[in-house]
């Protein structure tokens, strides 16, 4: 399990690990997903350096055209908001930009390729009540779609 804290801009680039779950405490966390298997199948119009950052990303790349049909295609983005949990199945590649200051927990565990739950993206609303978590909002692959408006 992870603590993080973070500041507006801070975050991570594009990156994929294990099936992993975010609950957000304080702050909002943009997210941008996507299977990992897409980036074969159907390549983005776009090459990310290592030296890549959040915001150079967001002020060149995202903004263009070309990227929004690409991600409309193959991806999917939201905002979590304080009090909601983000479960992220292993394999998907996804970028986190931390909006305003930001406090989390994070945790992971290994699961098998073949593993049911793999490939169900799901944001969940905590209650005071564990019990009472609803889901809000859940997209299951294939595909993702953009929540942009």
């Amino acid at each position: 399990m992870t603590f993080s804290l973070g500041g507006t801009g801070s975050g991570m680039m594009f990156h994929d690990h294990e099936q992993a779950w975010t609950a957000s405490l304080v702050g909002l966390k943009r997210w941008i997903i996507w299977d990992k298997d897409t980036l074969t199948k159907d390549p983005p119009p776009f090459q990310l350096g290592f030296d890549t950052e959040n915001k150079q990303f967001f002020e060149t790349i995202y903004t263009t055209s070309a990227h929004e049909r690409w991600l409309g295609r193959n991806g999917w983005e939201c905002v979590q908001e304080p009090g909601e949990l983000l479960y992220i199945p292993g394999r998907m590649q996804h970028l986190v930009l931390n909006i305003g200051e930001t406090v989390a927990v994070t945790g992971s565990q290994p699961t098998a390729r073949d593993d049911p739950a793999v490939g169900v993206f799901s944001l969940i609303t905590l209650s005071p009540s564990p019990l009472q978590a609803s889901t809000v909002r859940t997209a299951i692959y294939p595909p993702y779609r953009s929540a942009r408006p």
